[in-house]
C-alpha cells in the first residue's frame, strides 16, 4: 500500500481546499487549448495517482500572466476532491507566519504544510532570499520532497531559454533548482511570452 492510498483510506471525503476567491471558479476548460499549461495539466490530472505516489506535481515558471496560478487553482480544486490539498499564497501566508514566527501556532501551521497530502505554492520565489520567509519556505519544500509529498509551485520568473536551470541554480541554490526539477518531472513548465502567445 502506499503513502497515498493510506491516506485515501484514512480521509476518503477531504474538506475541498480553499482557493482564493479570484480563481475559485477555476477549471480546466478556461485554460486555451493552444498555451503550454492545457496539455500538461490534462497529462498530469489524468496521470495523478502514478506521479502523486512519487512526489511529482507541476512546476510551473515564466513572466506573469501566463496562467499559472488559474492552472494550479485547477489542479487544486481537481485533486482536492480526493485528497487533502492545500492551497497557499505564499506572500500572504509567510509574511502572516513570520509575523507570528514564534508561536506555537506558527510551528502547528509550517508542520500541517509539510505532511498536507497535496500542497500548492503559489508565488514561490515572492520571499527575498536568505529571509526567514525563503528558509522557512525551503525546509517545508526538502521536508515533503524527502517524504514524496506532491507539492505544485508556480513562480514569477522569466529565465534564459536553454539555460534555466542553470540559471535557477546560480540565482537561489543547486539543490533547490534540482528539488524543482526532480519534483516536478515531466511536468516542469518553463513559459516564455512566445510560447503562449
Amino acid at each position: 500500500m502506499t503513502w497515498l492510498d493510506a491516506e485515501l483510506a484514512r480521509n476518503p471525503e477531504p474538506v475541498p481546499p480553499r482557493i482564493p476567491t479570484r480563481y475559485a471558479s477555476a477549471r480546466f476548460p478556461g485554460i486555451p487549448v493552444t498555451h503550454p499549461l492545457h496539455k500538461l495539466i490534462w497529462e498530469y490530472l489524468t496521470e495523478f495517482y502514478e506521479y502523486a505516489n512519487k512526489g511529482i506535481a507541476p512546476v510551473l515558471l515564466g513572466p506573469t500572466g501566463e496562467y499559472k496560478t488559474y492552472a494550479a487553482a485547477v489542479v487544486a480544486g481537481t485533486v482536492g476532491q480526493r485528497v487533502e490539498t492545500e492551497f497557499v499564497s505564499v506572500p500572504d501566508t509567510f509574511t502572516l507566519l513570520e509575523l507570528d514566527r514564534f508561536s506555537a501556532d506558527t510551528r502547528e501551521r509550517l508542520q500541517r504544510l509539510m505532511r498536507v497530502p497535496f500542497l500548492v505554492l503559489d508565488d514561490f520565489f515572492w520571499p527575498k532570499q536568505g529571509s526567514w520567509s525563503s528558509e522557512t519556505l525551503q525546509a517545508v519544500l526538502a521536508a515533503r520532497f524527502g517524504e514524496c509529498r506532491p507539492t505544485l509551485i508556480t513562480g514569477n520568473l522569466e529565465l534564459p531559454v536553454g539555460k534555466e536551470f542553470e540559471s535557477l541554480s546560480s540565482q537561489y541554490s543547486p539543490l533547490l533548482a534540482r528539488r524543482l526539477r526532480d519534483a516536478g518531472g515531466p511536468f516542469v513548465a518553463l513559459l516564455d511570452v512566445a510560447q503562449s502567445g
